[in-house]
């Protein structure tokens, strides 16, 4: 799998080897049930922060939640595409959210372009990364198990 960080216009291979089943399981069993019946999935040891998602054109969009000063902020956003169908619509959603952002915040719009090859995984840091420094040490392993959760989700059910 492709994991792709718009924000930085890093990229780089995401093996399955790497996935701990134990927490694998976790995302599929709890997280993506929880995503795909429209409710917030609270993240295990973390009681400040949960995701919201949805599938999309045969994809999924999710964001990382924390709860600041009483308020939601975003602390990244994901799309994952299983095929190029869902690439295709998931980068032209994913590339008008970041413009939008990036013109809202000041910041600028990095230049990548979509993964050649899927499955993939693009992720967007958001504002909220700053009220939450130590989701830097497990923001991107969530969005790589969650991305193989949902790979094997959507294998199984076709």
């Amino acid at each position: 799998m492709i994991h792709l960080t718009i924000t930085t216009g890093h990229t780089r291979q995401s093996p399955r080897d790497e996935v701990d089943r134990s927490i694998l399981g976790l995302c599929q069993d709890a997280i993506l049930p929880a995503l795909l019946s429209g409710k917030k999935a609270k993240l295990p040891r973390l009681p400040n922060n949960w995701l919201t998602g949805t599938s999309h054109e045969g994809g999924l969009v999710a964001t990382a939640w924390v709860n600041h000063q009483g308020e939601p902020a975003p602390i990244a956003t994901w799309w994952i595409a299983t095929d190029q169908t869902s690439a295709n619509e998931l980068w032209k959603v994913a590339m008008t959210y970041c413009r939008e952002v990036a013109v809202l915040t000041g910041q600028a719009m990095p230049q990548v372009g979509k993964p050649v090859t899927t499955p993939w995984v693009a992720a967007w840091i958001e504002i909220g990364a700053i009220f939450d420094p130590s989701s830097f040490s497990w923001v991107a392993d969530l969005e790589r198990y969650l991305a193989w959760a949902w790979l094997d989700h959507c294998r199984t059910k076709s």
